[in-house]
């Protein structure tokens, strides 16, 4: 818990534009400061690890067109806590796993999205279609 705590903390410092996320440029910001290494003392997780799980938790959001891609504070702060393992009580983060199922999320998702565009094109065709015919 003491380590969840001190790690929101953190993570809500690093979230300098309040939305809830950190990016790459925040990260990067993060490594520059005092707190990376607060960060290190604190997880007992080596610099080069950290860096590895922000860029698997990066690597594994869905892209969306016209956003930059960022990692939830929750995920964030959840990530570095599973990978301390036995103080956090829970079992070592599988990034294997954890991209592999958000990989297929993004599958998931990028079909449901497809058959919604193809459903609102008919829509849209029926539409001009009556109103044409309503002329």
């Amino acid at each position: 818990r003491k380590v969840a705590h001190k790690m929101r903390e953190i993570a809500l410092e690093t979230d300098t534009n309040h939305g809830g996320t950190i990016d790459r440029q925040e990260f990067d910001a993060l490594r520059k400061s005092h707190k990376w290494r607060d960060m290190q003392k604190m997880s007992k997780i080596s610099p080069h690890m950290i860096v590895e799980i922000f860029d698997n938790l990066m690597e594994a959001q869905p892209k969306v067109e016209g956003t930059h891609p960022s990692v939830a504070l929750d995920e964030f702060i959840s990530a570095f806590v599973r990978t301390k393992g036995a103080e956090g009580n829970l079992p070592p983060v599988d990034f294997l796993q954890f991209k592999c199922a958000a990989k297929r999320t993004e599958v998931q998702l990028t079909a449901r999205v497809e058959a919604l565009e193809k459903r609102l094109s008919k829509l849209k065709s029926t539409i001009l279609t009556v109103a044409e015919n309503t002329r």
